[in-house]
């Protein structure tokens, strides 16, 4: 069963590549602009990328400390309840 949806996926991500060249291939644009017109998304995917990762960097400390702490105060209430046992 696992190997029939994994080739099944596989098939799609190959109908999806074949498709998206046919695409390009047919495209009522000239190769030049298609080419700019693939860079200039190319280079919006990236800057968008570039934000994220921003955001991740800011975000991952904070996210780290909540852990932490809640790590922390889980430890000590079992420490607790293991105490009064």
């Amino acid at each position: 069963m696992a190997n029939e949806s994994g080739s099944g996926a596989a098939w799609f991500l190959v109908g999806a590549a074949l498709g998206a060249g046919l695409g390009v291939l047919f495209a009522p644009r000239s190769g030049e602009e298609t080419r700019e017109a693939l860079g200039e998304w190319l280079r919006e995917r990236r800057d968008q990328g570039s934000e994220f990762l921003e955001k991740m960097k800011e975000k991952i400390p904070e996210k780290k400390e909540k852990i932490v702490n809640a790590y922390r105060a889980g430890r000590h209430a079992y420490e607790e309840s293991g105490a009064k046992s």
